[in-house]
């Protein structure tokens, strides 16, 4: 034992540089340690709290927060959470408890693994502050694997009339590719509003979802959907299988009229989805409740056996018919390349106002921030048309750069 000690030695004393990087090291693990034990200490908790409050949440307010106990790094409790826009507190939190994961504050990441409340009651809706054009550089993510709310209250105005949930969420996604979601709402005071949705995957590849959603007139879900006070609204939702094989549905009405009836079936990875609607009820503008139709129809057929998915989509509504075909990249989630569109639309009226029909073929390239098209038009004006031709027929090119097209 001396002699390995006195050989550690002298290889020290010739390597000095490893001796200072030993010594640096022993410094840092110290203070590593020292920093955990005092975080958790009345003090460490302290400073914590001092550091959130006051806070920006975003455009909703400054969060502030009173209680602060358990061990901030692991699992810790807050008495009173309260958000406080421009006209004082809207939101206010009693009794959170939060077990977290702070290993990916680094990559802007809060990993939560349980959020639990005794209390939430939503006072008013919040006056929402001007967007920062740089606050995309500071955008984090927020992952959720268990939420409990015993009670979330929603004031009267906040989303129609007084109404209060018990509310309970699951999130968990395995290294092992299984899944389990669900989120149920269980109506405590109000007029009635239920929503449970669970959504799984197993370890062999077979999914399951189940929705049931039940907006009663006048109720919460009514309200945030835009229903006339007099109208109600149940969704159910069915689907089962595999990415090879499978089939669901899915009926939307309003006040006991279908409105949206969906059915899709996969069969050795074709899929084949169709889909019915009545736009007279739904909640839309008359512009675009005109467009659509009362007997409006969408077809969808995929090959979802290869990563680049190839589709066709066809549509068939009172203003026209098109038809798009596009591939479809699964693991990047966007199309690869244009689009290649048919399209009809007898009368512009419904949409523009312009007493003109029109036929397009060519490409169109979907793009939230730089759409465009290119290809072969005809314009043909509708009977007692204003318009100074009897019809334009030529290339098309249109692209749009933010506002400007």
């Amino acid at each position: 034992m001396e002699k390995a000690l006195a050989s550690a030695w002298t290889i020290l004393k010739r390597r000095p540089w490893l001796c200072a990087g030993l010594a640096l090291l022993v410094i840092v693990v110290c203070a590593l340690f020292s920093t955990r034990v005092w975080i958790n200490s009345d003090a460490g908790r302290a400073f914590v709290e001092a550091q959130i409050d006051g806070r920006k949440a975003g455009r909703v307010g400054t969060i502030d927060i009173d209680g602060l106990s358990g061990d901030p790094l692991k699992d810790m409790r807050v008495a009173r959470l309260t958000l406080t826009d421009s006209d004082g507190i809207w939101l206010e939190a009693s009794n959170v408890e939060m077990a977290w994961s702070p290993t990916g504050l680094f990559s802007r990441k809060v990993d939560l693994k349980l959020v639990r409340a005794a209390r939430i009651d939503m006072l008013r809706r919040p006056i929402l502050s001007e967007a920062n054009e740089d606050s995309s550089s500071n955008r984090w993510s927020v992952s959720l694997s268990d939420l409990q709310i015993a009670e979330l209250l929603l004031r009267e105005g906040v989303a129609g009339p007084r109404a209060a949930f018990k509310i309970d969420g699951l999130l968990t996604i395995p290294k092992d590719r299984t899944l389990s979601m669900s989120l149920t709402a269980i109506p405590l005071e109000g007029k009635g509003d239920r929503l449970d949705i669970k959504l799984g995957r197993d370890t062999s590849g077979k999914y399951r979802l189940e929705a049931d959603i039940d907006a009663p007139e006048g109720g919460t879900l009514a309200t945030l959907a835009g229903l006339a006070p007099e109208e109600s609204a149940s969704l159910k939702a069915n689907a089962s299988g595999t990415k090879e094989n499978g089939d669901g549905f899915a009926t939307l009405t309003i006040s006991g009229n279908t409105v949206a009836d969906v059915t899709g079936k996969i069969t050795a990875g074709d899929l084949s989805a169709n889909a019915r609607i009545d736009a007279a009820s739904l909640p839309l503008s008359e512009r675009l409740r005109e467009t659509i139709g009362n007997d409006a129809s969408l077809s969808l057929a995929a090959d979802t056996r290869k990563r680049r998915i190839p589709f066709t989509l066809m549509g068939d509504f009172a203003a026209g018919i098109f038809t798009a075909k596009g591939t479809y990249r699964s693991r990047t989630n966007e199309l690869s390349g244009p689009l290649e569109v048919d399209l009809d639309i007898p009368s512009l009226e419904p949409l523009a106002g312009v007493n003109a029909g029109i036929k397009f073929t060519g490409d169109i390239i979907p793009s939230t921030r730089n759409p465009s098209a290119d290809g072969q038009a005809v314009l043909t004006p509708g009977p007692d048309s204003e318009l100074p031709f009897r019809q334009l027929d030529g290339p098309l090119q249109i692209s749009a750069d933010g506002e400007i097209i």
